[in-house]
């Protein structure tokens, strides 16, 4: 379980893996923005695919989702990653 002395994260919620963060996980996996996270913050990465494996996380979540729109989704995700990235540089 991750724990509150991970440098430089701040969680809406107050308190690390509450379901409150969930969504906000969710809109950087789903536009192919989990860059932002995966290298810097390896556990954070650990923990969100823990929770993507859940079945409550299939059922309630992943379930939503259709191929064409995940495709659709990361299309998006890739033409404003370019932007995103350049005003990332550093905390990522």
């Amino acid at each position: 379980m991750l724990g509150a002395s991970e440098p430089g994260l701040r969680w809406s919620g107050g308190n690390w893996g509450q379901a409150s963060e969930l969504p906000d996980f969710q809109t950087l996996l789903q536009f192919g923005w989990t860059a932002l996270y995966e290298k810097r913050y390896p556990r954070v990465a650990d923990w969100y695919a823990r929770c993507r494996e859940r079945e409550s996380y299939k059922d309630g979540v992943t379930a939503d989702y259709t191929a064409d729109v995940v495709t659709d989704l990361h299309r998006k995700g890739a033409e404003a990653w370019k932007k995103i990235e350049k005003h990332a540089q550093g905390a990522m």
